[in-house]
């Protein structure tokens, strides 16, 4: 059934807050290092360059002694060395600057220089935000009241029967001032190669961009297929669909794993709007047929080794910089307590979470500022770490090589060590329980990584056999009585999975509930078959449904 726009867009709000944390929301960060300028402790030693240790061995910056970690990056992520055959360079050169937010001076011009464009170049298309289009077309007392109507007349789209005609023709208007982007956009999706290269930010990459560049593409998409739904346009909206799913597909390749995070996000969007578009009934046939086929030929998803290399050139450079930056190499930074929140036990909770978490950063900065480490030791460990995700046996020879090492790296820590126990320890012990500090912290774990892709997994498999459950219907004109009857009638080539579920051949439930009814559902990411029920049944005292639905009618 169509979802309302409070819970279509709330898990891309929320993975984007993880991005931008500090920077929007509630919380506000500052600085932790509050003591005066950084002095490294005595007895400290800095990263050397070496394959064990730095892992690259160049590119070197200015001083001809550390690695420049964010060029090696992109050395290694950038797939193409022509900046014509990169999507996401045709999709700056077409909407400009304004389609990135308020970016800064310095950061455009770095994004053009690394995009071979002239950041002087006018754009070639005027964009406007569908809210800000809304908002100019509005009569109000106050710029407030109208800001706020513009929004409540742009989420009122999401719901059909939701809008006036007269809102409506807003929408139209804008999509007809939109319609030279959209074949751009469409240009753009089916390059060779989408690469979104890093800018800096205090040296490191800046993941606003990407954000703002993907958030805008989507709502651009997403607001045209609600309009074709609207006027009965399904093959129409489900171009615009695939769009979509090209866009999260490319966006999750992005190098860092908070891409494939919110790639994820994406593509799980895409395929509730997928659904909606099947649900409409406006595809015939062969349409839906061709649907199906669409599916198959979608760029793949990004894999969890592809990951591994760009997440440890990250934490090495954190490392490299220590000497420099001190503790602001690794962000650590106090919260302030968010304002109005009252005095519920929700705000209590939060502003313990707050008091624990500046604990913790003041007992660290503390660790930092005063205990010598040798940083080659925490580094040759960590990469031992990545090594092993990648299936390498780098750990098990480095501990053969320093079998004192393998009794401190082996002992369980059920709490951070603390600036007491740091001193006792010599150096080389320490450095060794900092290494496995750092594993617990930075380290990709392939479970967290199956968890999401569980997610996006299970939103496909729904939609692709919604689509040949409607392509049987079509035929036979009622439901199947089981999945089985799509491959025995050679609708699908297997059973549809259930990522979900443990037993990798367990398929998606499926109960035909009348010839022209049927729920289709994952069990969740909980594991367990709550009977098809969901976000939308959950009574207040009770939150274990967690079922992945689709329904028809």
């Amino acid at each position: 059934m169509p979802r309302s726009v409070k819970n279509k867009w709330a898990c891309l709000f929320v993975a984007i807050a993880v991005i931008l944390a500090g920077a929007v929301g509630w919380f506000v960060y500052r600085s932790a290092d509050e003591s005066g300028p950084f002095v490294l402790p005595r007895g400290s030693v800095p990263l050397r360059i070496s394959k064990e240790t730095s892992f690259v061995l160049d590119p070197l910056k200015k001083d001809g002694k550390t690695i420049d970690y964010l060029l090696a990056l992109e050395e290694q992520c950038t797939p193409t060395d022509r900046p014509e055959e990169n999507g996401f360079r045709a999709i700056v050169q077409v909407f400009g600057r304004k389609f990135l937010g308020n970016i800064s001076d310095e950061h455009w011009n770095e994004l053009c220089q690394k995009l071979s464009l002239n950041p002087s170049d006018t754009p070639q298309f005027e964009y406007v935000r569908l809210v800000d289009y809304i908002k100019n077309k509005l009569d109000a007392t106050s710029p407030t009241v109208q800001k706020s109507e513009a929004y409540r007349i742009s989420f009122s789209y999401e719901e059909p029967g939701k809008s006036t005609q007269e809102e409506l023709e807003h929408l139209k208007s804008w999509l007809d001032q939109m319609e030279p982007a959209f074949p751009a956009v469409e240009q753009a999706l089916h390059k060779p190669a989408y690469f979104i290269p890093p800018c800096r930010t205090d040296g490191r990459p800046d993941l606003m961009i990407v954000v703002l560049v993907q958030r805008e593409m989507l709502y651009l998409l997403n607001d045209r297929i609600i309009y074709r739904l609207s006027v009965g346009k399904g093959s129409g909206a489900w171009d615009d669909v695939l769009s979509m799913y090209r866009a999260a597909r490319f966006y999750s390749r992005q190098p860092f794993l908070n891409s494939f995070v919110l790639g994820v996000t994406f593509d799980a969007m895409a395929s509730a709007l997928a659904q909606r578009v099947v649900q409409s009934g406006l595809l015939n046939a062969e349409q839906l047929r061709q649907c199906l086929a669409d599916l198959t030929d979608l760029p793949e998803c990004a894999s969890f080794e592809s990951k591994i290399d760009a997440e440890r050139l990250g934490m090495l450079q954190c490392i490299s910089e220590f000497p420099e930056r001190g503790p602001d190499a690794f962000r650590i930074a106090f919260v302030e307590k968010p304002p109005l929140l009252g005095s519920t036990q929700e705000a209590k909770d939060i502003f313990d979470s707050v008091d624990a978490h500046n604990k913790a950063a003041k007992e660290a900065i503390r660790i930092y500022r005063r205990i010598p480490f040798d940083w080659n030791i925490v580094a040759e460990l960590v990469n031992a770490e990545y090594d092993e995700t990648q299936g390498k046996k780098t750990k098990e020879e480095l501990f053969l090589r320093h079998p004192d090492w393998k009794s401190p790296y082996d002992k369980e820590h059920t709490e951070p060590v603390t600036f007491a126990q740091y001193r006792k320890m010599s150096i080389e012990e320490r450095s060794v329980v900092l290494a496995k500090m750092f594993y617990y912290s930075y380290v990709p774990k392939r479970q967290q990584f199956d968890l999401v892709h569980a997610k996006g997994t299970a939103a496909l498999e729904l939609t692709r056999t919604m689509l040949a459950l409607e392509c049987f219907r079509a035929k036979n004109n009622h439901y199947p009585e089981t999945l089985e009857s799509l491959v025995e009638g050679k609708i699908l080539d297997k059973m549809p999975v259930d990522s979900y579920r443990q037993n990798e051949t367990a398929s998606l439930i499926y109960r035909r509930e009348a010839p022209d009814r049927y729920i289709l559902y994952s069990v969740g990411i909980n594991g367990a078959d709550n009977g098809g029920k969901h976000w939308k049944h959950i009574p207040p005292d009770d939150r274990e449904w967690d079922d992945v639905v689709v329904e028809m009618p």
